[in-house]
């Protein structure tokens, strides 16, 4: 038994079992993987998934419900159970065979290295990994577009009962209607009683979106501005970046609303498909992708998961391939569903979400500043530092605000929110 401690989520353990015969196909393999959450210590995140974000439960439930049975790989699933009073649980699956060396050449089938969360500079091929990510995010989607259709058993399994009839009524009154019908519905919500609570409970307000930009503001500016690259952190980009932001700060919630509106985008998701929650192998000459990591599954709008997914990806790389992967993923889920959906409209709900996701991402600076104090920071010399990229808690925390600031150069989501305030009628505040 090999113990690590990979990853954020929890404790993983590799596990070698001898048997007194060989194995059936039916039966676990000789190699397995297990994974049970850390102890809680204040410093990690076992609070925060166990207790307020309920991740691993969702996670406990799609491995005895779904895995290992959908139309994309992901690993079977041998044992997974949790103590709600405790939060404790105990998933053991197949032990993916994932090659070690990016320099080597693989066969067909054989699943390539592991990628590492914000790490994407150490991949090769990296562009043929988002590509099959996209795709494999479409079929996946693609199945729930079916399977909803056919029984409500996997919604009644991921939301309550009252979300769940709630979001039906609400689809049935939006699903009709024009895009210039559903601009105005949205704009009649914001004043609608009914829905007041639906509206303040997509996103935190104001005053706190502020706050943590504020938070942010001061990290860049005032304690590691020299652990970022020189033209991310010039005054001038930084003045237009938070000057745009605080802009956006004002509409968190209409934006996050809006996102949440449309019934062709809503499915079950994988809320951390990113490119390392992911594995990878070539066939008949194409990248294959199967995912892994299903905390805090959950339903939610299509763009939104996938400007998540992809946050992690280097700025650079998404100033060329952000429409592209975008393109490529429609492209795929309208071959699953044969559903075309509008390109425009999906791709301004993916700029949205990127728009709002930015407080919540500033508010991890509190995580930085945890994991290394002010004095501390000093010393940081960019994101590549042993501190930053041998943490992984710190190494996502910090990364993805560079990653923002990055993507405020060519592809802020700044102009889509002009566009989109434009398209609904919004006044300014």
């Amino acid at each position: 038994m090999t113990k690590a401690n990979w990853g954020g989520a929890g404790c993983k353990v590799l596990l070698t079992v001898e048997y007194k015969r060989d194995p059936t196909a039916e039966e676990p393999g000789r190699e397995l993987f297990a994974k049970m959450p850390h102890a809680y210590t204040g410093k990690n995140e076992r609070y925060k998934l166990s207790v307020t974000a309920t991740g691993d439960w969702p996670e406990t439930m799609f491995y005895n419900l779904l895995a290992g049975k959908l139309p994309i790989r992901t690993p079977r699933i041998y044992f997974a159970d949790m103590n709600r009073r405790t939060t404790n649980f105990i998933w053991i699956m197949e032990r993916i065979a994932y090659g070690t060396d990016w320099e080597k050449s693989y066969e067909p089938g054989q699943v390539l290295p592991p990628p590492g969360k914000y790490r994407d500079w150490t991949l090769k091929n990296c562009a043929d990994l988002y590509y099959a990510h996209a795709r494999s995010m479409a079929r996946f989607f693609g199945w729930y577009y079916h399977t909803k259709d056919i029984t409500d058993q996997v919604d009644r399994c991921f939301m309550e009962e009252g979300s769940l009839s709630w979001r039906r009524g609400l689809f049935a009154k939006i699903e009709p209607l024009n895009q210039k019908q559903r601009d105005e519905f949205f704009i009649g919500s914001l004043s609608e009683p009914s829905l007041k609570q639906a509206v303040e409970s997509s996103l935190f307000p104001t005053e706190i979106a502020q706050g943590f930009l504020q938070l942010g503001e001061t990290f860049i500016r005032e304690t590691a501005p020299h652990a970022f690259p020189a033209k991310y952190v010039s005054k001038d980009h930084l003045d237009r970046f938070f000057a745009e932001a605080r802009e956006l700060s004002h509409y968190g919630r209409e934006m996050s609303w809006y996102t949440s509106l449309f019934p062709e985008y809503f499915s079950l998701a994988h809320p951390n498909a990113q490119v390392d929650n992911a594995f990878y192998w070539r066939s008949d000459g194409e990248m294959q992708c199967g995912l892994l990591d299903w905390g805090s599954t959950l339903h939610m709008s299509m763009p939104q998961c996938l400007a998540g997914g992809w946050m992690g990806a280097e700025p650079e790389f998404m100033d060329e391939h952000e429409e592209k992967l975008i393109d490529a993923f429609l492209k795929e889920y309208e071959e699953v569903t044969g559903a075309k959906l509008d390109r425009y409209q999906f791709y301004l709900v993916f700029k949205l979400s990127q728009g709002f996701m930015l407080f919540g991402c500033f508010a991890n600076v509190q995580w930085c500043l945890r994991l290394i104090d002010k004095p501390g920071w000093k010393l940081v010399k960019d994101r590549f530092d042993k501190r930053i990229d041998a943490t992984f808690l710190l190494r996502c925390y910090f990364v993805q605000i560079e990653f923002f600031l990055g993507m405020w150069m060519k592809r802020s989501p700044y102009p889509y929110w002009q566009k989109w305030m434009s398209q609904v009628g919004l006044k300014k505040k």
